[in-house]
């Protein structure tokens, strides 16, 4: 378990700007998207080394506890465990700017890229971020568009002979996420009689809607809670070395996001770290770090929530 202590810090997030300079010391017209902080290298072929430009501002007033400030970029690729640490150029208290260098050989699906604004003292300490942006290398790792389901949905009868065998063998389940392909594909079941109509209701009254949020949210709770726990079992670590995060981007998405949502860890390494390890803790320190997992993926699908809503709902009728 890390120690948060509440150093001053920036209240607002502070934003960066990125830009593409040059692609192999040429100018490049690489695809950037200002609105959703993304930069797509995936249609150029054969590159070397990318170069960007990176403007960091803020309009907030620097607290004056806080003292010297410093910033650096923070470039992440969970695929290469990459994590390279870019200073940028002091232009003021509310301004930095400098250039990224980043080579094709050590980056693989996407890149993070985010700025970190650090207090410069006895003792140097996180004062303010901004955002990340995503660099797309690889096509098959673009990230979902927001609110798009990171998996396919299929609804189909488990009884069918053509149904996968996982969804034969639970023919009175609602819903059933299916490990055995390449990508993980959410099965909910044609065969329960009024499912489909329920949850493809558009605007549902009264009780209809309480079953439609109902289950739609224990759905989505079941869905992350199954890809996290296959995630995690790819997560293992030698005594000399940092664990290996799991190797597709959907699991690591989700252990980025379940670890944001936890208590007991502050970074997504952190996360990896008590995974790795957690077959030498004891069991209730196990128990408590899937407690905490648990409770994560409840507030990140919203399950208890929407159960939450749905009882001050119904508390005088």
């Amino acid at each position: 378990m890390t120690l948060k202590f509440a150093w001053p810090q920036f209240r607002e997030a502070w934003q960066l700007q990125l830009e593409v300079l040059r692609l192999d010391g040429s100018p490049s017209e690489a695809t950037v998207d200002n609105e959703r902080r993304r930069i797509r290298l995936d249609a150029v072929a054969d590159w070397t080394e990318v170069e960007l430009e990176a403007t960091a501002s803020t309009t907030e007033r620097c607290p004056t506890t806080i003292g010297e400030l410093a910033a650096h970029v923070l470039v992440s690729c969970s695929g290469t465990n990459l994590r390279l640490p870019v200073p940028l150029d002091q232009q003021d208290q509310t301004r930095f700017n400098g250039i990224i260098v980043i080579p094709r050989a050590l980056v693989v699906g996407t890149i993070d890229i985010r700025l970190e604004v650090v207090g410069v003292s006895e003792l140097s300490r996180l004062v303010g971020q901004s955002e990340p942006w995503t660099l797309v290398v690889d096509s098959s790792q673009v990230p979902p568009a927001p609110g798009v389901p990171p998996f396919r949905t299929i609804w189909i009868n488990f009884n069918d002979s053509s149904a996968p065998a996982a969804a034969r063998e639970a023919p009175t389940s609602h819903a059933l996420m299916d490990l055995t392909t390449p990508e993980p594909i959410l099965l909910l079941n044609s065969g329960v009689d009024g499912l489909h109509s329920l949850l493809s209701s558009k605007s549902p009254k009264l009780e209809r809607r309480r079953h439609r949020d109902s289950i739609a949210a224990g759905i989505a709770r079941y869905a992350a809670s199954t890809l996290f726990r296959a995630a995690a079992g790819e997560v293992s670590a030698t005594d000399d070395e940092a664990p290996a995060p799991p190797a597709d981007r959907l699991g690591r998405q989700l252990c980025e996001a379940i670890s944001a949502e936890m208590l007991r860890v502050s970074s997504v390494d952190e996360l990896y770290d008590e995974l790795a390890r957690q077959t030498r803790m004891t069991a209730i320190d196990r128990a408590y770090l899937w407690t905490d997992i648990d409770s994560a993926i409840d507030r990140l699908t919203n399950h208890s929530k929407v159960i939450a809503g749905i009882c001050t709902e119904v508390l005088h009728v």
